[in-house]
């Protein structure tokens, strides 16, 4: 069985199929044979006279095992158990791919183009491409399914309704979040600072950027959300300058890492204080590493500025998943996310306390802003709340700790997040809605501010970092100040923008990539062009059909180092013209 499986795989015609090292093995345990293999899928397996081996054919065994072996469902039955047996499939055949490694130049996980050797732009430690990942997984699986798939069951702009995450006990949603697991093995580490333009310090009404926000609270209280017109007109400029320079921390952080050592640039009239680090287990990538920088902090005059990247490795990625709970009272009440947490001491102990304590102690820092892009949208409100229990303290125990003494009057502490995930539960939530000045920003088609859902979120105890839960759930809350993004926003393409939510339910055998695609154009994107306007920004990465009369001088392509620049040229079928 095993030889004619390799024999199948190793004459498969896969374009751009890269190498690897080992397969891991498959998380699915397999069954006795119950279907054959149907014509068009065995036509596939023979597309050569004799069997060519392949540098990529190692890879494809797990998955072959899986279609081979794993039983398929009946038609009867293929809507209740379309959804796990994908999940399943995709978990098995990512497993194995958990290990490619792209050659420098590759496009990388932010849909840059990575330098090669000798290029002046950056550098690319590179993983598996996912829209070419999700392609070949299902080139095989397609053929070979017995039944007709629906849609992808993951709606956009309603992730946990349509997953069934917020359920409780739900072991299909848990074999969502393997599969998810298995899809982020092992992403490309970015070094490519330069490809985020530098913003101007002055928006497009000619104001400096960025501001000291004002505080928002209503006696004491953040509204659940903002009027989002009104507050973009008011401070959009500022939103636009704070995430390009997480964008450009987040091309940076791992340039040590890679080989391609510099210090961080900071923001023109600012002065950079410290880049604090986080641990990070590197040897799936063959590097030595065990630190990399999480964040920057930056200040000017009296206002201090915290800057922190998204999660970038395999390593940060499994601790996105650890969304376990646990009380930490340094951090407020209630319950909190377990891997957040484990990063936001990291940074407070790794050098974080130690800034602020020195720049409060010169009583000149009025305004400190903790600013971050998806998980380090997440650790910004953390470590808001920690510097807050760090201030109530006040100078309660600073004789004979060596603590300087802190200003009698508190900086205001204000967070502004870029799709960040929910952190706590409802105790955290109403603490930090009384305690921090916040703008949480979220794009509606984005789905890892919906992550963990809220009010529960599945507890899945057989995952790779288990999360399990006697009630079946984890109660997650989401904290206030939304400010909500919305297609009509786009100042390029907006009926295109709203596509996303249709084409977040692509149909899987015809367009299997769409969902890398619109995971880029939802969770990166999608800011970068919102925001432009109120920065006079044409770099703004708006555009995802090809650009009209005029277009193309005021508005820059999403998807630019995907191999095309915008959607209906990589599938015109599945993304028709929406004008």
């Amino acid at each position: 069985m095993l030889r004619a499986v390799r024999e199948r795989v190793g004459a498969m015609e896969l374009p751009n199929q890269p190498a690897f090292d080992q397969p891991r093995a498959s998380p699915i345990r397999a069954t006795p044979f119950k279907h054959r293999i149907p014509p068009k899928a065995a036509a596939m397996t023979a597309t050569s006279s004799k069997p060519r081996a392949t540098a990529g054919a190692p890879m494809l065994l797990p998955l072959a095992l899986l279609l081979l072996l794993a039983p398929l469902p009946q038609p009867a039955a293929a809507k209740e158990q379309t959804l796990p047996l994908i999940a399943n499939l995709l978990s098995a055949g990512l497993s194995g791919l958990s290990s490619l490694g792209g050659a420098p130049g590759a496009t990388t996980g932010t849909g840059l183009r990575g330098a090669g050797p000798g290029e002046a732009q950056g550098a690319s430690q590179s993983g598996p491409d996912l829209g070419s990942l999700f392609k070949t997984v299902f080139q095989l699986a397609c053929p070979v399914l017995p039944i007709s798939l629906p849609p992808f069951p993951i709606r956009a702009d309603a992730l946990c309704e349509s997953t069934g995450m917020g359920q409780p006990n739900n072991q299909m949603a848990c074999s969502i979040f393997d599969m998810l697991g298995g899809m982020i093995s092992n992403p490309p580490l970015n070094c490519n600072p330069a490809a985020i333009s530098m913003p101007a310090s002055v928006d497009a009404a000619g104001k400096p950027v960025p501001q000291p926000l004002a505080d928002r609270r209503s006696k004491g209280q953040l509204p659940k959300s903002f009027s989002t017109k009104k507050l973009l007109q008011e401070e959009g400029g500022t939103y636009g300058w704070l995430y390009k320079h997480v964008q450009r921390l987040q091309l940076w952080g791992h340039c040590g890492a890679v080989g391609k050592a510099s210090g961080w640039v900071a923001p023109k009239g600012w002065e950079l204080l410290d880049t604090p680090r986080i641990s990070s287990d590197l040897r799936s990538y063959g590097l030595k590493v065990t630190a990399v920088p999480m964040a920057a902090v930056v200040k000017q005059g009296a206002h201090l500025l915290v800057l922190i990247r998204g999660t970038a490795s395999s390593a940060e990625w499994m601790t996105d998943f650890d969304y376990n709970m646990q009380e930490d009272a340094a951090f407020g009440p209630g319950l909190l996310h377990k891997g957040f947490l484990s990063y936001a001491h990291q940074l407070w102990d790794g050098g974080l306390q130690s800034i602020l304590e020195s720049q409060l102690a010169a009583g000149t820092i009025t305004d400190i802003t903790f600013s971050g892009h998806s998980s380090g949208g997440t650790l910004a409100g953390l470590l808001a709340a920690r510097t807050q229990a760090y201030l109530q303290q006040g100078n309660a125990t600073s004789k004979g700790a060596g603590r300087k003494q802190l200003p009698s009057q508190a900086p205001l502490l204000t967070v502004v997040a870029f799709a960040a995930s929910n952190v706590g539960d409802d105790t955290f939530a109403a603490y930090f809605n009384s305690k921090i000045n916040a703008r949480n920003i979220q794009y509606e088609y984005d789905i890892t501010p919906q992550m963990p859902c809220a009010p529960k979120t599945v507890a899945c105890p057989n995952l790779k970092v288990p999360t399990p839960n006697p009630n079946g759930y984890w109660p997650y809350a989401r904290l206030g100040g939304l400010v909500q993004l919305t297609s009509s926003d786009m100042p390029a393409q907006p009926r295109a923008w709203q596509k996303m939510a249709v084409y977040s339910q692509s149909d899987m055998c015809q367009s299997p990539e769409s969902m890398g695609w619109i995971a880029h154009g939802v969770h990166y994107c999608s800011y970068f062009c919102a925001f432009s306007k109120y920065l006079g920004d044409a770099d703004n990465m708006c555009l995802l059909w090809p650009a009209g009369a005029g277009e193309a001088d005021k508005a820059s392509y999403c998807l630019r180092g995907f191999g095309a620049d915008a959607y209906p040229h990589i599938n015109p079928t599945m993304f028709p013209n929406p004008n």
